[in-house]
């Protein structure tokens, strides 16, 4: 009979744990009394970890997002700036053509002439 007393009393408690688990409703999740119960109390500290990874998950996808829109930033920098390159070096080297050059002088009243001998080595 013990045996008996003692399997009805563990299918009891089995039961009981059962029915904690399952009577969650809505209205104890909405007024916070989910908070107090055993089960919630047993899970705290993977509940803690969740939300810790929460945090770390979220906080890397703001840098990840962060760094992307930096880098296409940079890219937009780099091809104004090459942009610029271009339009400089060909102007320089439109003013370093002989007849630019001698525009120029003429222009501001230099007192230089164009050499008619060419050139001659050191040796």
């Amino acid at each position: 009979m013990n045996e008996k007393n003692d399997i009805k009393e563990n299918d009891n408690v089995k039961d009981k744990k059962k029915s904690e688990r399952k009577r969650i409703e809505w209205k104890s999740i909405f007024s916070g009394s989910i908070l107090q119960s055993d089960y919630v109390y047993k899970q705290r500290w993977y509940i803690l970890l969740f939300f810790i990874l929460s945090i770390i998950y979220i906080s890397n996808r703001y840098i990840a997002d962060k760094v992307l829109r930096h880098g296409i930033k940079l890219r937009l920098e780099a091809a104004e700036k090459k942009a610029e390159y271009v339009t400089k070096s060909s102007e320089l080297m439109r003013l370093s053509k002989r007849s630019q050059v001698l525009m120029q002088i003429e222009k501001r009243d230099i007192d230089l002439k164009e050499s008619k001998t060419p050139p001659k080595r050191v040796k």
